[in-house]
């Protein structure tokens, strides 16, 4: 909330949270997940930050544990599913939900290839120095 009162020049924020689902089984950051799920679904447009949440299942514990937010979480987000075939390593294909056709409606179990750009490495280079090569 501070950040949409009190701050009318702020700039866009990306979060990255990994492994969400400890911080809803947790007894001390249960409560503060659940709060943080909501404002993410609800406030993101207002606050200017952007989510990105990474769990192994969409499930509601995966997803802050908050109740009421299921429609929110269906419609307020883009879930990419990766299969792997070792256990380790993800596949370079994905199952998309959570984008619309031009009429609104939901596309479900969209398959999609992953760019080879696409992992740790070469983002973190990016970052870094070393421009990721889009073509």
């Amino acid at each position: 909330l501070d950040r949409i009162n009190n701050q009318p020049d702020k700039r866009p924020q990306q979060l990255l949270v990994d492994e969400f689902t400890n911080y809803s089984d947790s007894d001390i950051t249960k409560e503060p997940a659940k709060k943080f799920v909501k404002a993410s679904l609800s406030d993101p447009r207002k606050a200017d930050e952007w989510l990105v949440c990474i769990a192994h299942f969409f499930t509601n514990t995966a997803t802050g544990g908050s109740d009421g937010t299921a429609k929110g979480r269906a419609r307020g987000t883009i879930q990419i599913d990766r299969k792997t075939a070792n256990g380790k390593t993800p596949l370079n294909n994905a199952t998309i939900n959570g984008l619309n056709n031009e009429e609104g409606e939901p596309i479900e179990d969209l398959k999609v290839t992953i760019p080879s750009w696409l992992n740790p490495e070469d983002i973190h280079n990016h970052f870094n120095g070393k421009p990721i090569n889009f073509e």
